[in-house]
């Protein structure tokens, strides 16, 4: 952990010492030798790094790519640092990177190989090209051989009080009731919006890859789900005199929508306000403000109480 990153999670964030260690943020490493030291570990303790995301072999500089001893270990990471992922047992899933990249703040910590090591008894004989963009010869610097994708896992974010509590194997309805479910886009948001509201909030990685909430729910037997996506999911702006929304996000947001109005037993509400107040929930419970309660079967709306 760097404090230069400690700082910015405790001033940006506003996240205590405590929440920070909840939630387990961490620094990726600044210099190869730090990277060793982790993967020597990992590799003396048994670890196959090849079932790992986000581990991989590159090619040493100059080396031969038929030669098994020119190709090491490291990390297929960049940025800032990492953000764990954590299923409904409290085990860290998936992990996504802050990178410095104003444009791309994020992105996720996976290692799919681009190349496969093909061997005749014992030996390596060949080399598999799995991307159609790179050779041999003239992409060494970006051959990544062996790793693993780190998929697309919701995240389970509680309050820190019960996030640090939570071992690794505890079913997550053992430590909190999930009667009612908050569902959010990334994760300070979800963690930041999880303890000002002392609820449950589950985050999805992106508008469109909400596939695994519902089963999620009717696992918990959850008897009320919030969407509370950013504003601009509802935003209509005027270009060239027309109304727009964005059109994936919201479509997104309808359909899942939908899955959870023909799911029986199971409650549908959104979280709205104006957008003025802040972008993300988070951003608005910070600015010491609640949403709107909407319910889209009854069309009745309500200031959300706390």
């Amino acid at each position: 952990m760097y404090r230069e990153h400690a700082e910015e999670w405790m001033t940006k964030r506003r996240y205590k010492k405590n929440d920070i260690l909840a939630l387990g943020l961490r620094s990726i490493p600044k210099t190869y030798q730090e990277v060793k030291m982790i993967i020597d570990t990992l590799l003396q303790e048994g670890v196959n790094l090849e079932r790992v995301p986000g581990f991989t072999q590159k090619l040493r500089k100059g080396g031969n790519p038929m030669v098994d001893r020119d190709w090491y270990w490291t990390i297929n990471a960049y940025g800032k640092y990492f953000i764990p992922i954590r299923d409904d047992a409290g085990r860290i899933v998936r992990m996504h990177m802050a990178t410095e990249n104003p444009k791309k703040k994020y992105t996720w910590f996976s290692s799919s190989p681009n190349v496969e090591a093909v061997y005749d008894q014992g030996k390596l004989a060949d080399l598999k090209i799995l991307d159609p963009t790179i050779t041999l010869e003239g992409n060494a610097a970006e051959l990544r051989r062996k790793g693993a994708s780190s998929g697309h896992h919701i995240s389970v974010m509680l309050p820190s009080a019960y996030m640090a509590n939570w071992e690794p194997g505890d079913d997550v309805t053992d430590i909190m009731a999930f009667d009612s479910v908050i569902v959010s886009e990334g994760e300070h948001k979800s963690f930041i919006s999880a303890n000002y509201l002392q609820r449950p909030v589950i985050g999805v990685p992106g508008v469109g890859n909400y596939r695994d909430v519902l089963p999620a729910l009717k696992k918990w037997n959850c008897k009320k789900v919030i969407i509370a996506y950013d504003a601009d999911a509802f935003l209509v702006k005027e270009q060239d005199g027309q109304k727009i929304r964005n059109q994936d996000v919201y479509r997104n947001l309808i359909n899942f929508a939908k899955e959870i109005l023909e799911a029986e037993g199971i409650e549908l509400v959104f979280w709205v306000w104006n957008i003025n107040d802040g972008k993300g929930l988070d951003d608005l419970l910070m600015s010491g403000k609640l949403p709107i309660e909407a319910n889209p079967r009854t069309q009745e709306r309500k200031p959300v109480a706390i």
